[in-house]
C-alpha cells in the first residue's frame, strides 16, 4: 500500500504545506501493524533534486528511509508517471512559483496499484480521512489475505 505525492525541495508553497502531513502520516503509521505501508514522493525537479539533495530533504524531514523513498529519475518519465500513472498535473512551466506545477494531493494505492482515493495534502481534514481509509484498506487486505488461504 502506498502513499504518493510529487513535490520539489525548492518549492516555497504547497511543497512545505504537503511535507508536514506526510510526515505526521509516517509517525502516525510507525508501528508493525503498518510496515505494509509506504510513502513515494516524486521530485517534479529532477535536474535539482539529485539523490544527494533527495537525501538531505528526507534528513530534514525525519523521514523514515525504509519506508518513505524520495524518487527521482527521467523528468520525461516523472510527469509520464505523474499524469498517466496517478492522473495527476507534473510537468514544468514557468507561470507557476518555482517554475514547476504539480497537484497537492496525495494518492492511496493499493496492493494491487489501483488508485483507492485523492485526499488535498494541505488539508488536515483530508489527511485525517486519508489516514482513515488507508486503515480500511489494511484491514481488508488481511480479510482477502485469510480468504485465499488453503486449508488442509
Amino acid at each position: 500500500i502506498t502513499v504518493v505525492d510529487f513535490f520539489f525541495t525548492r518549492c516555497g508553497t504547497i511543497c512545505p504545506k504537503m511535507s508536514g502531513p506526510m510526515q505526521q502520516l509516517q509517525l502516525k503509521l510507525d508501528d508493525p501493524a503498518y510496515d505494509d505501508v509506504m510513502f513515494l514522493s516524486h521530485t517534479v525537479d529532477p535536474e535539482h533534486d539529485t539523490p544527494e539533495v533527495l537525501k538531505a530533504h528526507a534528513r530534514m524531514l525525519q523521514a523514515d528511509s525504509a519506508r518513505w523513498k524520495f524518487l527521482t529519475g527521467a523528468k520525461a518519465d516523472i510527469y509520464l508517471q505523474g499524469a498517466e500513472g496517478y492522473f495527476l498535473a507534473t510537468r514544468e512551466d514557468v507561470m507557476a512559483p518555482g517554475g514547476f506545477l504539480h497537484s497537492n494531493m496525495f494518492v492511496l494505492v493499493d496492493k494491487d496499484r489501483h488508485i483507492r482515493g485523492f485526499y488535498d495534502g494541505t488539508s488536515t481534514e483530508e489527511v485525517n480521512e486519508l489516514l482513515s481509509d488507508l486503515k480500511m484498506l489494511l484491514k481488508e487486505e488481511k480479510v482477502k489475505a485469510k480468504g485465499t488461504k488453503v486449508e488442509r
